[in-house]
């Protein structure tokens, strides 16, 4: 394995994609169907797309489709204030 002149990162998790390894995924939104999502194993080509996320592995994958179909978005929800009780905007469980 060689290392790469241009790593990529995982867009979820943040790991660094350093030598040239073949369980990495690319995933985006189908291009004119905002509705529908593609993933793809790792071609260099389709990597350098603006449009693609790189994706280190199922994990990763997997925690990326559940967020779509969540919110319909791949970007991570906005963080929430966290009072001094730890709940989130001050509610508790029980």
């Amino acid at each position: 394995m060689t290392l790469l002149a241009q790593p990529y990162r995982c867009n979820h998790c943040g790991k660094l994609r350093e030598k040239d390894t073949n369980h990495w995924w690319l995933l985006r939104i189908s291009p004119g169907h905002a509705a529908a999502i593609t993933l793809a194993r790792w071609d260099p080509a389709l990597a350098r797309d603006s449009s693609a996320r790189h994706i280190c592995g199922i994990e990763c994958a997997l925690a990326q489709l559940e967020r779509w179909m969540q919110t319909g978005s791949f970007d991570p929800p906005s963080s929430k204030p966290i009072t001094a009780g730890g709940a989130e905007g001050g509610k508790t469980n029980g």
